[in-house]
């Protein structure tokens, strides 16, 4: 067999291989797998191109390690690149507003009433990647390093209050809560809508919440503005 019908019997081969995930067919032609494909068209071209080729051990692609912050972002949109920034909506659906929001029921509802859901925040993170392991232990861990921005009636008061915190992967994707797909970002852009976010309530005008002025709405896109 001549070394273009094997080599091109091998490239067909890696293709019947490739993961589905568009990154992992990105993953997949890394070193050593680079490598090793390499190595056997050296063998190949070595040969007098019909004599027998031992062929290197099964080229793969590492195992994939995803936290359940990825996976969530992964499932509202994809794909993710390494090193990217993303921003989210996440809405909270009817009945299910925590993290200390003090809405009253009639606040609720006319606030789901103009927007379909009865709160929203902003999400915004990084996609990060690390490997271990070598070989066939090889394992490249994906990660959404990211932060929800959000603002609530603080309880008990008519104080509106701005939530910053950790995007929980488990605790912020549930049936009761929607991640919608927003766009791309940048690290800078993300430090300074953190800022903004943070500042919201120095402002005297924006320290009482208002269910048509100053509510989670008007905040959420005010601080997508900044990103």
């Amino acid at each position: 067999m001549k070394f273009t019908h094997i080599l091109s019997a091998l490239l067909a081969t890696l293709v019947v291989a490739t993961p589905r995930d568009e990154h992992r067919r990105e993953v997949a032609a890394r070193a050593p797998n680079a490598d090793l494909v390499a190595e056997l068209a050296a063998r190949l071209s070595a040969g007098d191109g019909d004599a027998p080729v031992t062929l290197p051990l099964a080229i793969r692609a590492p195992k994939i390690e995803d936290t359940a912050e990825y996976s969530a972002a992964n499932k509202a949109h994809s794909p993710l690149g390494k090193g990217k920034y993303y921003w989210f909506y996440l809405q909270w659906k009817r009945g299910t507003v925590g993290d200390g929001d003090g809405e009253s029921a009639q606040e609720l509802k006319e606030l789901r009433d103009r927007l379909g859901f009865d709160h929203v925040g902003i999400v915004v993170g990084v996609i990060e990647e690390t490997t271990r392991g070598k070989g066939k232990n090889e394992v490249l861990k994906r990660n959404f390093n990211a932060e929800i921005h959000h603002l609530i009636e603080v309880q008990g008061s008519d104080k509106a209050g701005v939530i910053q915190r950790r995007f929980d992967g488990k605790k912020d994707s549930t049936a009761d809560k929607v991640l919608v797909y927003g766009g791309e970002t940048t690290a800078s852009k993300a430090s300074a809508a953190k800022k903004f976010a943070k500042a919201w309530t120095d402002d005297n005008a924006k320290k009482t919440y208002n269910i048509k002025t100053n509510n989670c709405d008007t905040f959420a896109q005010a601080v997508k503005g900044k990103l």
